[in-house]
């Protein structure tokens, strides 16, 4: 994220005003607008506005800082994916979730969106043997549906499955942490609006430095907030992006995994009703991995439909009493590398979401 003024870019008075006026004051909050958005927000036209976007661009690659491609790859091999602790979706996301990335989970209610996001902070806490981060969790709770009591099942139940691995490895390494040390190990924030939210995203930075042990942040849920009752789509987008910005920023400078959880909305073409993640087009370019959740009946699906590195694909899970499982065992991580052939045929609901989410996200 550029903090560069975005007077400081080489544009007329004019275009440096009206940028001003629409709330765009440094480079980083242009980051993820489109030449539309900006055109309709400016009152200008599209070739203007894409001319400001390019000048806006090369006027911020200068003094960049570089580093090979080969230095990049071993930082990357020394960080620590999360592990779902279901085989199934630790292949669906090439071993994990990865950190310095936002990952985002969309879904119906009633999809496992929460029961994933309580999974996966149990899982953060764990040693890096099983496929945690040896972390604390930093939950934003918007839509109060973190329950301690069902968080605590899931981390009872988890300890339970993986204790017997654990005392045959005998190893410092391999020592599992308490139920009552995981539910010390959950920073939750309950915000009641999207004021409350956006404090609390600019209280991180602060926050991480008093708690360098953090290694997980969730928002559960991103567009709870952004939904009801928000006219200004302007004021909305810069809000969002400047959200999005904050927590790729916390999670490289600190090797932290981003989780997201977005709800679906309905969209009418051609007289057709179709779900697809919320908070449209913009957001959709500002997370890094996005997975569509859904079900029907007692059978769940996940479709990863956006990667930058690899092959879409759909899963079958559960969530039982003790947490997100694989369909076929109990609790652990992946030792199998990636396949690529890991689609479904059944799972057809969150692959027409994903289909569609996508189409509406290439042609953006």
């Amino acid at each position: 994220m550029s903090r560069k003024p975005v007077s400081a870019c080489r544009l007329t008075a004019g275009q440096t005003h009206k940028l001003a006026r629409c709330g765009y004051e440094t480079v980083g909050d242009l980051e993820y607008v489109t030449v539309a958005e900006l055109s309709k927000e400016l009152e200008i036209g599209e070739e203007e506005a894409a001319q400001i976007l390019r000048q806006i661009k090369d006027d911020s690659s200068s003094g960049v800082e570089s580093s090979t491609v080969f230095s990049g790859l071993r930082r990357e091999e020394q960080l620590h994916s999360l592990s779902t602790l279901t085989r199934d979706f630790d292949e669906l996301l090439g071993g994990g979730i990865e950190p310095r990335k936002l990952t985002e989970f969309c879904g119906a209610p009633g999809a496992g969106k929460t029961q994933l996001a309580m999974q996966l902070s149990v899982n953060c806490q764990l040693p890096h043997a099983f496929g945690g981060l040896a972390g604390q969790v930093v939950y934003i709770d918007t839509e109060g549906s973190f329950m301690a009591d069902r968080f605590k099942e899931i981390a009872e139940h988890t300890r339970s499955e993986l204790q017997p691995r654990a005392s045959r490895r005998r190893k410092k390494q391999a020592a599992l942490p308490s139920v009552e040390e995981m539910l010390e190990g959950v920073h939750v924030f309950r915000v009641h609006n999207y004021i409350e939210q956006i404090a609390v995203l600019n209280a991180l930075p602060a926050f991480q430095i008093d708690h360098p042990q953090v290694k997980l942040v969730v928002i559960d849920s991103i567009a709870f907030h952004f939904r009801a009752d928000f006219h200004d789509m302007g004021l909305r987008t810069r809000l969002l992006n400047g959200a999005a910005q904050q927590l790729l920023s916390l999670a490289t400078q600190h090797n932290i995994v981003v989780l997201i959880t977005n709800q679906m909305t309905t969209t009418i073409k051609d007289g057709t009703a179709t779900l697809i993640p919320a908070l449209g087009e913009t957001w959709a370019h500002a997370c890094t991995t996005r997975v569509v959740l859904a079900f029907d009946g007692d059978t769940r699906s996940a479709s990863l439909f956006k990667s930058p590195s690899l092959p879409e694909g759909s899963i079958h899970y559960s969530v039982t009493a003790g947490g997100v499982r694989s369909v076929r065992g109990a609790a652990g991580p992946s030792s199998q590398t990636p396949s690529s052939s890991s689609t479904s045929s059944t799972a057809a609901t969150a692959a027409a979401a994903a289909t569609t989410a996508k189409r509406r996200h290439e042609h953006s």
